[in-house]
């Protein structure tokens, strides 16, 4: 089983600025993007480094992973746009 991986730097150029942004995971879960510093893409799950240390696991619905987590699991369309924002957010 192949996996997609993407990671971002833990502190970016200090040359780039970033906009203050949330990300919307689901209705009771929204992260502000400051806070991100890494995040990996698998085919079915992404995760969130935050500055803090913690970790945001995001499962799609129809995982395996999902059924077993206690973190958030949303839909294909949003897993997609969560993705996208990410990369829009840190421009990959």
């Amino acid at each position: 089983m192949s996996t997609q991986t993407k990671m971002t730097p833990a502190a970016a150029s200090n040359s780039q600025t970033f906009t203050k942004r949330g990300l919307r995971i689901d209705k009771e879960c929204c992260v502000n993007l400051e806070n991100v510093c890494a995040f990996l893409v698998y085919k079915e799950s992404i995760h969130l480094q935050l500055a803090d240390q913690n970790i945001i696991e995001i499962h799609l619905e129809e995982s395996r992973g999902s059924l077993i987590s206690a973190h958030p699991s949303v839909k294909i369309n949003e897993f997609k746009r969560i993705e996208r924002e990410l990369n829009e957010y840190f421009q990959l």
